[in-house]
């Protein structure tokens, strides 16, 4: 079975309520458990000091690469004959 030991730490008025799970038969000292408490505390503080950039949203190349239909342009071709109609790019 399992110890888990749950632990807290405060850092600039923001909690941080976290847990470290061993197994029952760790055998780790006191001042072990404390580093390991510790590591993970200095982890969440890097995490939180340094957050990963935002993505840059993906552009669609059909989008920013296509021409603008003009209105006159669609007037024309709705009024051409079906024969003589020309295609709309």
């Amino acid at each position: 079975m399992a110890q888990v030991i749950r632990f807290t730490r405060d850092y600039k008025n923001i909690k941080l309520q976290d847990s470290i799970i061993l197994p029952e038969d760790h055998g780790k000292t006191e001042e072990e458990i404390e580093q390991l408490i510790e590591q993970k505390f200095q982890n969440w503080i890097n995490i939180f000091e340094n957050p990963l950039p935002a993505e840059e949203p993906v552009v669609d190349d059909q989008t920013t690469n296509s021409e603008t239909i003009t209105q006159e342009q669609v007037a024309e071709s709705q009024s051409a004959e079906p024969d003589q109609q020309e295609p709309v790019v």
